[in-house]
């Protein structure tokens, strides 16, 4: 029974549009956008990138799939959370070593990603938001103390992402699964997608419409998706 998840019944709407939002946050989630820009010092990356990346992708997908259906068998009916079998297995069989071992991976790939996403956003927020308030608000282009000031402010930023990221998991960390938490932050950045294959591809696309589409989309975000997490945690009442 518990393998019924892997029962081919034809494309969803829901695969199909997590589909879409795993492939647009590639393109538009901050890490990524390090990995993809600011690491690129040479053309050649991007010729080895074609073929790693989706062969890492392909791997990853095809370690998931035993892994899975393995927990589905032996949890099967339980509460437990999806996100938590690759733990729950090994401690589940007695492999203390395989466990110790999986919770260390897990442990450095998670805290690999909050530095990678913190410094990122750091260094969009500071260049393009800080950086120009300081420049002609306070500081003149040729005083020496931008430099100092601009460090102080990324490392405010970090601090407060930091801050606001455990804030939110104390109040929905116990309500929402990480993949639940993971889709719905895909959802919101991916505002950003049309503006940026727009500013591409479309030469007589206006700023006007980018703002007027993002926010439009951010609105149907907050209503279809904010407001019924927050409903779920027991912020707002369910009559809304």
């Amino acid at each position: 029974v518990a393998t019924g998840a892997f029962q081919w019944e034809g494309l969803r709407l829901s695969f199909i549009t997590q589909l879409l939002l795993a492939a647009s946050a590639v393109m538009v989630l901050p890490r990524q956008f390090h990995v993809m820009i600011v690491e690129n010092t040479h053309l050649d990356h991007l010729k080895t990138a074609r073929w790693v990346f989706p062969a890492y992708l392909v791997l990853i997908s095809l370690v998931v799939l035993p892994i899975t259906s393995a927990g589905l068998r032996l949890f099967y009916g339980s509460d437990i959370d999806a996100d938590t079998f690759v733990l729950l297995l090994p401690q589940a069989s007695g492999q203390l070593w395989l466990t110790i071992l999986v919770f260390i991976g897990g442990f450095s790939a998670s805290m690999a990603m909050i530095v990678i996403t913190t410094l990122t956003l750091s260094t969009m927020l500071s260049n393009d938001a800080v950086l120009p308030f300081l420049i002609n608000k306070r500081l003149s282009t040729d005083s020496h103390d931008v430099g100092p000031w601009l460090i102080f402010m990324r490392r405010v930023i970090i601090s407060a992402v930091i801050l606001v990221a455990w804030v939110y998991n104390l109040f929905f960390g116990e309500t929402e699964a990480l993949s639940a938490i993971g889709l719905l932050a895909f959802s919101l950045v991916v505002q950003l997608l049309p503006s940026l294959l727009g500013g591409l591809y479309w030469r007589k696309a206006h700023v006007q419409g980018a703002y007027a589409g993002m926010i439009a989309g951010s609105l149907i975000w907050t209503w279809t998706l904010l407001v019924p997490m927050l409903v779920e945690a027991g912020f707002i009442s369910q009559t809304l």
